[in-house]
């Protein structure tokens, strides 16, 4: 019995020790990543799938509208609306998956229904077309 009981609270120690050790996930990023998109206008949600050195990985994101502009590939913890929707006019985007990065600024529109109906596509196209913007985003996780 005294064997039974050590070897379930050894068993015990280590699954509950298991979660410490985190999850890391490696996704390659350098000159040679290339992206493609398919999100559609009038989500906030985007993703796209990069590829490095024949590695495939999909990348997942939100998109955010807000009454903060912000410069070229400028990082930010956190975002805020304004009550009134058309100040909501500033494209911010944020991967989540396979990590969650910072907030990146993209692009300002005229208009909050203009960035509410673009900004997800917009977040996309920026993450397909851009290696500065994709590389900022990847290399500033959030903690």
């Amino acid at each position: 019995m005294r064997i039974i009981n050590t070897v379930l609270f050894c068993g015990c120690v280590l699954l509950v020790s298991l979660p410490s050790y985190g999850v890391t996930k490696c996704v390659a990023l350098n000159s040679s990543t290339t992206c493609s998109s398919s999100t559609q206008t009038g989500v906030l949600d985007w993703s796209s799938t990069c590829t490095t050195n024949g590695v495939r990985t999909t990348i997942r994101g939100v998109s955010g509208c807000v009454s903060q502009s912000g410069g070229s590939n400028e990082l930010r913890d956190s975002i805020n609306t304004s009550g009134y929707g058309d100040d909501n006019k500033h494209c911010w985007c944020r991967m989540i998956s396979p990590a969650v990065s910072k907030w990146i600024f993209s692009y300002s529109y005229g208009s909050g229904g203009e960035c509410d109906a673009n900004c997800g596509a917009n977040c996309a196209g920026t993450v397909q077309e851009y290696d500065g913007f994709r590389s900022t985003m990847m290399s500033n996780l959030s903690n």
